[in-house]
């Protein structure tokens, strides 16, 4: 009985996914074996029991299957498996649309015993050998020149042309530290008890420093597993991810925070090196291992980690599961997702786009490609073999679609989508149809296309990056009623955000104007969320995002300005009391002398919420700034601004530590100096500060990482990046003086022929 619900969820979710494809019309072709075409097409041979024609999305710009991927023939020759193209398939060997079931069960078995036929096993020799034989390029190059380079050919790389976990390109030796000096066999299991991060990764060095591989092949499995749970990313370093994602590259420098980029570099390569310290001793992890890790590469927003353990995960022979694929898919389409320049990249407007297709991309488009090769492609071809390994797609996979095809611009296929899995009709919803005519499907609570409520994110960042944000906010409003979700804050964050961008001012007929919303949309939301029935509560991004949409508006809101400042003010002093007291509660785990565990989640702590406090104190600055500007927009005197000027030395009063020292301007009756400190002041607040930052430091040596030692506490650049920024700079200053230099030149020659024709 369990075996047929098994193959009805897979019929059920490959209909779905076929119907999309197929535009609901049924293939009228025969299915015909190519391995009855004859050995001499060997390299046409078709790997599934239908072919690519079956599970091809309609309206799709691809022509034919891109080299690589999926469906690849993989032969063993010594050190690399080598890849063959299996080719396109015509038309005429497409198989039907309309299978039946006992086909599709025929026709299973074979896709399985051929894929891992061309994945065989290496063996633990030929493992062994490439871990610790050999001169790792590691020694030539630093990691990070690695991570540069592996960007730039990124692009030319399929699924399975990156390297192997085997074969990372990390240093062979770990570099000696006295933090490793410590009794691994006995230090572990407390580490994993007290759920201890660093001490379990300094445990696991330690062994490996010491060659002590008996060790780490002695771990269970089942504490394996458990290793990879206490190491997963979510429990710190996507919360600093999450931070990151509002702060742009300048002031993550001028804070001292290390960028999200080199905190997923340096974590890729802790999870990476332990997964290569076990299978380098012939213990292979489990499925569930490499759910995890598909997992933690996709909280990192890591593409080539993810790409990394997929080929460890078929080289050990194991089959992947739904939720690997969903990982995997997601890791792709979120790649990338905390860099400061490329986030900003994913709006459908004609410049990133051209940037995004352009043949040779910049890294802060690469993570976003579109066209061959592009995240729509690679999607869907993870997506089709997916359903022909059996995998029952969920509503993950297909939101996960839903973000890769918004992210081209093919807003068509997002809506396909949600026709044909959910039968939500985005085009009657804004028609405005009765909804009793356009009821979507209903599913049980344990279906697992029944939508979530991160459907709902995801509908509203597919239509926000394609400039249509009246159509999120009715579609969302929509499923969320009809399938009883909550509309959490981030969903609200994700629709105010692009209501605030698609209603910023800009110069008419521009192609950056396409979706342009009034300027007075982002105060209409605000008010919509905020009030009932929702009753949203907002953070300070949106705080932020409303007060510098109504500084830029007009003069006349000053009022409701002070009032959005006064009543964001709280949750800023909020935050600060819990930096202030995440810092008293390390200070005491330190003099208590508590357990290794409690001191590091007590640091943890601490670092994230002083990055918060340090992030509200920019914000808070640059509110009374643009409070400043706004007033002072316009040089004509009128009545409300004399009023203005008049209540504003008492602002800047309430305000002062947020404030500049010293504020000019002129009012009707002459000009005002406002000085918010006097020099002693600032010596004294200097002081403070400057003990303040010893009594850190002192915490920071006292709590000491092995990994992320400096990711928010003081991290400083080392002088071979600040050599690579100098040397861009001069580029483009150098680019720019050639510009000028050749526009003056065409000017001096236009002149010299407009002279002599008079």
């Amino acid at each position: 009985m369990t075996s047929l619900l098994a193959r009805i969820g897979q019929l059920e979710s490959r209909i779905s996914a076929q119907t999309i494809w197929n535009s609901g019309k049924r293939k009228r072709v025969d299915w015909v074996c190519t391995e009855c075409q004859g050995r001499s097409r060997r390299d046409l041979r078709q790997r599934r029991g239908y072919s690519d024609d079956a599970l091809r999305w309609s309206g799709s710009e691809r022509e034919g299957s891109s080299p690589g991927g999926w469906g690849m023939q993989w032969e063993d020759s010594g050190r690399r498996m080598k890849a063959r193209d299996h080719g396109r398939l015509d038309d005429g060997s497409s198989g039907r649309a309309g299978m039946k079931s006992a086909e599709r069960e025929t026709d299973q078995p074979r896709v399985d015993t051929t894929f891992f036929d061309r994945h065989e096993l290496d063996t633990v020799t030929e493992r062994k050998r490439r871990v610790h034989g050999g001169t790792s390029r590691s020694q030539a190059k630093g990691e990070s020149d690695l991570w540069d380079e592996s960007e730039k050919v990124q692009t030319a790389r399929t699924p399975f042309h990156a390297i192997e976990v085997d074969d990372e390109s990390t240093e062979t030796t770990i570099p000696r530290n006295t933090l490793l000096d410590l009794d691994y066999r006995k230090e572990l299991p407390l580490a994993l008890r007290n759920k201890a991060a660093d001490v379990v990764i300094r445990c696991l060095y330690a062994a490996a420093q010491d060659h002590d591989m008996d060790f780490i092949a002695s771990i269970a499995d089942d504490t394996f597993s458990e290793i990879l749970r206490v190491l997963e990313p979510s429990s710190f370093v996507a919360k600093l991810g999450t931070a990151h994602i509002e702060l742009s590259s300048a002031l993550a420098e001028s804070m001292h925070i290390a960028p999200m980029r080199d905190v997923a570099f340096e974590y890729n390569k802790v999870l990476l090196r332990i997964l290569r310290y076990r299978r380098g001793t012939g213990k292979l992890p489990r499925l569930e291992d490499y759910e995890l890790l598909l997992r933690s590469a996709r909280l990192l927003g890591s593409y080539k980690m993810a790409t990394i353990v997929w080929r460890s995960l078929h080289s050990d022979g194991l089959k992947p599961s739904t939720k690997c694929f969903n990982y995997y898919m997601a890791s792709l389409v979120w790649n990338g997702a905390h860099s400061a320049g490329g986030r900003h990249k994913v709006r459908v407007i004609p410049f990133n786009m051209m940037a995004r297709s352009a043949k040779s991309r910049r890294s802060r488009f690469g993570a976003y490609r579109i066209g061959e090769r592009g995240v729509k492609e690679d999607t869907m071809r993870v997506f089709g073999e997916m359903l022909a390994f059996g995998a029952v797609a969920d509503h993950d996979s297909f939101q996960t679609l839903i973000t890769a095809c918004a992210r081209e611009g093919d807003i068509n296929t997002v809506k396909a989508i949600l026709q044909r899995v959910w039968s939500i009709d985005v085009q009657a919803i804004m028609d405005g149809k009765d909804e009793d005519t356009i009821t979507p499907i209903s599913f049980s609570e344990n279906s697992p296309l029944r939508p979530q409520s991160s459907l709902l994110f995801a509908l509203a960042h597919a239509f926000g990056v394609n400039n249509d944000v009246p159509s999120a906010l009715r579609v969302v409003d929509f499923v969320a009623r009809h399938y009883d979700l909550e509309i959490t804050t981030e969903t609200w964050n994700q629709l105010f955000e692009w209501t605030f961008v698609l209603a910023e001012e800009r110069t008419h007929d521009v192609p950056e104007s396409v979706g342009k919303l009034p300027s007075q949309s982002v105060l209409s939301l605000w008010k919509t969320m905020t009030g009932a029935p929702y009753f949203i509560k907002p953070n300070l991004g949106m705080y932020t995002r409303l007060i510098s949409n109504l500084c830029y508006r007009s003069s006349s809101y000053s009022t409701v300005i002070v009032d959005m400042m006064n009543e964001a003010l709280p949750l800023v002093n909020k935050d600060a009391q819990a930096a202030a007291r995440s810092r008293r509660r390390l200070a005491a785990a330190i003099k208590e002398s508590q357990s290794a565990g409690a001191i590091e989640e007590a640091r943890r702590e601490w670092e994230y919420a002083s990055l918060i406090k340090r992030r509200n104190t920019f914000w808070a600055r640059r509110w009374v700034r643009n409070l400043l500007t706004a007033i002072n927009s316009r040089n004509i005197m009128s009545a409300a601004k004399h009023q203005q000027l008049l209540e504003l030395p008492r602002l800047l009063w309430d305000w002062r530590k947020y404030a500049p020292t010293s504020v000019h301007y002129e009012s009707a009756t002459g000009f005002v100096e406002c000085t918010m400190s006097s020099r002693e002041d600032l010596q004294k607040r200097a002081a403070a500060y400057t003990k303040i930052v010893d009594d850190l430091e002192q915490l920071k040596r006292q709590s000491k990482r092995y990994v992320g030692d400096g990711w928010t506490a003081n991290h400083t650049i080392s002088g071979k990046e600040r050599a690579i920024k100098e040397v861009a700079r001069r580029k483009k200053a150098a680019i720019r003086e050639a510009k000028d230099d050749r526009r003056l030149i065409s000017d001096l020659r236009k002149d010299n022929v407009s002279s002599l024709v008079s």
